[in-house]
């Protein structure tokens, strides 16, 4: 209840104090008012900007991995030519066997979680 009534009596507290600075001839009632919404909307603005920082802290760890990751340096080589071949590359139903292709044993995980395995 305190946390709901805090920002009712801050603005209560506000207005009363703008209604002396009107009243002593300190300010007149549009700078009063304009200087009233502009903190306001200035606390509104730091509060929403708060409230986002624990999803920035996690969003700039996240991107740190990504990156990491994205720099380490594969060891396939996709561009290459070279490199091993299937023994019937070169034979004359090479046509007929491609395609053919049997896994056993293939084992994958991700970099970043190498305790799960994927497949």
């Amino acid at each position: 209840a305190c946390a709901t009534a805090a920002p009712i009596f801050v603005i209560a507290f506000g207005y009363w104090y703008s209604d002396d600075l009107v009243k002593n001839g300190n300010a007149d009632f549009k700078g009063v008012m304009l200087a009233f919404m502009g903190i306001m909307y200035g606390a509104l603005g730091a509060g929403q900007a708060t409230a986002m920082v624990g999803d920035a802290a996690k969003a700039k760890v996240a991107c740190h991995d990504m990156f990491k990751l994205l720099d380490r340096e594969s060891l396939i080589n996709g561009l290459e030519p070279r490199g091993r071949q299937p023994d019937w590359a070169g034979h004359a139903d090479a046509q007929a066997q491609a395609g053919q292709i049997e896994f056993l044993e293939v084992k994958f995980c991700y970099p970043f979680r190498q305790a799960m395995m994927v497949l």
